[in-house]
């Protein structure tokens, strides 16, 4: 069948991140200026392709956060199978308010 390269599932793991990110502050992502940095800390593979059409299981944790900066860790799964685990750097640049 037909496969593709597994480094696509890094953009599958960042935008769960870039959701949970918003999720947890309560904000929608326009409540950011120029949108969200994200930088990969690490990526772990455990497959060499990728069916194409797979249905995919991703969950993020966050590691930690300071201010607009989180560090959060995706997992991205195929049925029981791990596919690979990622740590990302996040940074969000939000809108002022009135009050700052």
């Amino acid at each position: 069948g037909l496969s593709g390269t597994p480094v696509v599932l890094i953009e599958v793991a960042a935008q769960t991140a870039g959701v949970l990110s918003c999720w947890k502050k309560g904000e929608s992502r326009s409540a950011f200026i120029a949108g969200m940095l994200t930088g990969i800390k690490s990526a772990e593979f455990f497959v060499d392709l990728l069916p194409v059409h797979a249905e995919l299981i991703t969950t993020a944790t966050t590691m930690y956060s300071l201010d607009d900066y989180e560090a959060i860790e995706a997992t991205v799964m195929l049925g029981e199978q791990c596919l690979c685990t990622v740590q990302l750097q996040i940074f969000g640049l939000r809108a002022k308010t009135e009050e700052e």
